[in-house]
């Protein structure tokens, strides 16, 4: 017959390391610890093949805590997992409220109240419209909403139209399960309208899947470059047919002030030339 008892003992032996005794600790009158601050046994006799075992266990308290670090662990993976599906750049997940540069005070503003309402913008079925011209941050606090319902583990999906097209023409015949599951999402992000390739093909797959989300009210965030003037006045019918929807699903802001690429670029220039001596 095999003898485990080495095993045992090892095993017992190692718990009173895993399971420290503390200061306030005391022993009882069954001559076992217990935890000084809960007073639940800290100590155990386990019979096994016949023999006494004496092992540690965690406390009541020790139990908690565990269980509160287990809880938060798995919390936190979840994040993680609802971040790596959200963006296509790891580098996203920094763009948040807490790293604004402060330049468009009014727009963080109006992000931060979106996410903080997002419950009632989530039965409406309504989102957010950011519009107005390239380099102003709507692409950046459009990811700063995502992370921040990412962090109320609230699933977002950040995406542009070219990427889509190009998951729809890999995808062959899957192209309406593939906008059935964009659909799926509490928050879908769409970046940069009107950026893409102006065909019928691609008006119509941004039809499509702003059409998806319209049917199930469920909100959208878009991000375009597009003027308030050319939003009146779109070139094409299928434009009007995609930005008649969009005003139907979404709440309009334009989004003003300077270029802050450009101002970036210029504190980038002057630092380098200083370096070069130009």
């Amino acid at each position: 017959m095999v003898d485990f008892s080495p095993v045992l003992e090892n095993a017992a032996n190692r718990s009173y390391d895993v399971f420290k005794i503390n200061p306030e600790d005391y022993r009882g009158e069954d001559g076992i610890w217990y935890c000084g601050k809960c007073h639940t046994p800290k100590e155990q006799i386990t019979v096994i093949l016949g023999k006494e075992w004496k092992h540690m266990i965690p406390c009541e308290c020790e139990s908690k805590i565990r269980k509160e670090a287990e809880e938060l662990m798995r919390h936190q993976r979840y994040r993680e997992n609802l971040l790596e599906k959200c963006f296509r750049y790891p580098e996203m997940r920094e763009w948040n409220f807490k790293n604004d540069n402060g330049n468009n005070p009014k727009l963080k503003k109006v992000c931060e109240n979106f996410v903080n309402d997002f419950d009632e913008f989530y039965k409406a079925g309504r989102g957010l419209l950011l519009y107005g011209k390239s380099g102003l941050g709507k692409s950046w606090f459009a990811a700063c909403i995502a992370n921040a319902l990412i962090e109320k583990e609230i699933a977002c999906k950040f995406l542009d139209f070219t990427q889509i097209a190009n998951t729809l023409i890999d995808l062959g015949n899957g192209k309406n399960e593939y906008i059935e599951t964009l659909a799926r999402y509490p928050l879908l992000i769409l970046d940069d309208l009107d950026a893409e390739r102006n065909t019928a093909f691609m008006d119509e797959v941004v039809f499509s899947v702003i059409d998806a989300r319209a049917k199930i009210k469920a909100p959208l965030l878009v991000t375009t470059n597009l003027t308030r003037e050319e939003l009146k006045t779109p070139k094409t019918a299928s434009k009007v047919r995609i930005i008649s929807r969009l005003y139907q699903v979404c709440i309009p802001y334009e989004v003003i002030g300077e270029d802050q690429r450009y101002s970036e670029l210029t504190n980038d220039y002057g630092h380098f030339k200083n370096i070069l001596g130009i």
